[in-house]
């Protein structure tokens, strides 16, 4: 339930955050905090590093979905995330959601479906805070199927008091590179080769456009979005897609996600094929 932020309500919970900078129960009392703001029914706070994966600092999940984020995404589908490319080139402070985001034909990509739909994510805020070393905090806020997508208003009242979120924030994780285990020698060493495959996946059989139309596709982008990207037709896009496959020995775009997933290491297949768009 939100409350009015006139309120000594408000006031409390901004000075229990205070007093939480510099402890362990921060990430919990800022999610705490923002849940008076506006209702959302998930939260994650996450630190994005330089040249590591993203570490997890707190979740509110359900558990079958805890499981499916954590088994997937931090082995490597982080990188096809939108929220992923921002928080890597995010220079300042910033309320992002997904539908500002994502590209146009993200909601018919096979991450999309295979992800974000099955956790059952009907939309998602990103609040991203620029922190030292190219490090970046982000808040994720998200609502379920049942909920309504996120409003203007929501998005208006979380960017009046984003410079003091920022701030805190800041001053809690001063040093982005500290947060998570001490030996990051493992994680590194995965988000090399995530972005190892990423970079050449499929190079020995395509040629570089058709490499690079690949690279665009499993970011979420429609042919038309594509064509404009790369100064080609949507047509000529289509025919590159259809080479594409021939010379993968795919069908369709699910069996192209699926190929990308086993060169990640990552065993599953999407259950559904998106439409060539």
């Amino acid at each position: 339930m939100t409350i009015d932020l006139r309120t000594p309500e408000w006031y409390a919970l901004l000075a229990d955050l205070g007093t939480e900078v510099e402890r362990p129960g921060f990430a919990e009392c800022l999610v705490r905090t923002l849940s008076a703001m506006l209702d959302f029914s998930s939260s994650m706070v996450l630190i994005y590093r330089r040249d590591d994966t993203p570490f997890i600092v707190h979740d509110h999940l359900e558990r079958d979905q805890q499981d499916r984020f954590t088994s997937a995404y931090l082995s490597g589908i982080y990188l096809v995330s939108p929220f992923y490319r921002e928080a890597r080139t995010c220079h300042t402070p910033a309320v992002k959601t997904l539908k500002t985001l994502a590209p146009d034909g993200f909601k018919q990509s096979e991450y999309y479906k295979e992800y974000y739909s099955q956790i059952g994510f009907s939309d998602l805020i990103g609040i991203f805070v620029p922190l030292p070393n190219k490090a970046c905090a982000m808040i994720s806020l998200g609502r379920d199927g049942n909920e309504p997508a996120f409003r203007s208003r929501d998005i208006t009242r979380l960017s009046i008091t984003l410079p003091l979120f920022a701030a805190l924030v800041r001053r809690h994780w001063d040093d982005g590179n500290a947060v998570g285990p001490e030996n990051t020698k493992n994680t590194k060493s995965t988000h090399a080769h995530v972005l190892e495959v990423f970079r050449t996946f499929a190079h020995g059989e395509l040629t570089p456009r058709e490499a690079e139309i690949v690279r665009l596709i499993l970011l979420g982008h429609s042919s038309k979005s594509i064509a404009r990207l790369v100064s080609i037709s949507s047509e000529t896009v289509r025919v590159h897609r259809r080479n594409i496959y021939a010379k993968m020995g795919l069908t369709s775009q699910g069996d192209l996600f699926s190929a990308f997933l086993t060169a990640l290491g990552i065993e599953g297949k999407p259950e559904q094929q998106a439409p060539e768009t």
